[in-house]
């Protein structure tokens, strides 16, 4: 893993939905201000805020826009020692 690290959030439009324009659009600020990873983490990504369709939905999103450009750390359930079922294959870089 390099760095720095940016911790991906969620994004929520006016009226609250989950807003997936507003997260490719942070990673992009971040992989232009030269962050290394891009870190899936259910405190600091705010996994508590979200459904668990977006929380899986989540590294898929975060793979598709770094397109190899970032390194990619998945979420892990609280207390869990594995990475989320369906997050590994986007782990990759």
């Amino acid at each position: 893993m390099s760095g720095p690290i940016t911790a991906v959030h969620p994004s929520f439009d006016r009226d609250g939905a989950f807003d997936w324009n507003g997260v490719r659009a942070g990673i992009e600020r971040s992989i232009d201000a030269g962050r290394g990873t891009m870190l899936l983490h259910y405190g600091d990504s705010l996994h508590s805020l979200i459904t668990d369709d977006e929380v899986s939905e989540l590294p898929r999103v975060v793979g598709d826009q770094t397109r190899g450009r970032a390194q990619r750390v998945p979420p892990r359930r609280p207390g869990a020692a594995t990475p989320r079922v369906g997050a590994a294959p986007y782990a990759k870089p």
